[in-house]
């Protein structure tokens, strides 16, 4: 169990394992990440244009810093603060914005796994959006 500021989450280290396995198995494309995960995100949420406005390169280097802001907490247990590119993106988002992207990253990731997307890795997942709502309240 890990504590972040007033609240706690829980995942069982097979849910973290398979989280971070499935994020670096997603990662090794990421160009391909990035183009699945924002043609996603504007087909539901095209209001988001606005935020991401930069080169599709630059919302992909950003994409991975995000995103491995989180898993790498994930893994470590670590509850610093993200990296300025993180934190750009925390800063610009609502709380509801970012647990959309959550959700579509957990989309996007099960469409590039998908031969291999198992309920197990559905369950990880969605532990680990849960356990990212904690960490919103926390550093804000």
């Amino acid at each position: 169990m890990a504590t972040l500021g007033f609240k706690t989450y829980q995942m069982n280290q097979q849910e973290i394992q398979l989280v971070c396995q499935s994020w670096q198995q997603a990662a090794e494309e990421p160009l391909r990440l990035a183009i699945l995960f924002f043609d996603r995100l504007f087909e539901e949420a095209p209001e988001l244009r606005q935020v991401f406005r930069t080169p599709m390169s630059e919302k992909t280097r950003q994409l991975l810093v995000f995103f491995g802001f989180h898993i790498n907490r994930l893994a470590s247990g670590s509850i610093r603060r993200p990296s300025f590119e993180a934190y750009v993106w925390e800063e610009l988002l609502t709380d509801a914005q970012k647990g959309f992207l959550m959700e579509t990253l957990s989309d996007t990731v099960a469409a590039l796994l998908k031969p291999d997307w198992t309920p197990a890795l559905q369950g990880a997942w969605g532990s680990f959006r849960k356990s990212c709502q904690p960490y919103y309240i926390a550093v804000h």
